[in-house]
């Protein structure tokens, strides 16, 4: 599991307020390395209509996903029912998928 912190510039075409132009994000994605996870997270975004502009920090994280709970608690605890729970994550992940954090 990868987390890649993603800064893009929201589309027009997505559903956003108008004044938002532009956002940090979160991409969790499942693939085997990290460049597969940036290649995820970025079709991901240009997907739902926003454009990438780069990648925080320069660095895509390798994550636990057996760890996810606790990821969750010190990371987000006030997102933590927005977010999919340790089940779900790794059926996620077992199929390549993707989710964004808040």
């Amino acid at each position: 599991m990868f987390m890649a912190p993603l800064k893009i510039r929201v589309g027009r075409t997505a559903d956003a307020p108008t004044e938002l132009s532009g956002a940090f994000v979160e991409c969790f994605v499942g693939a085997p390395d990290h460049m597969a996870a940036l290649r995820v997270a970025v079709s991901s975004v240009q997907a739902a209509g926003h454009t990438f502009e780069g990648v925080v920090g320069e660095q895509v994280h390798q994550l636990d996903p057996a760890a996810w709970p606790g990821y969750l608690a010190r990371q987000y605890p006030e997102f933590a029912d927005q977010l999919p729970v340790q089940p779900n994550v790794e059926f996620l992940l077992d199929r390549g998928g993707v989710f964004f954090g808040p």
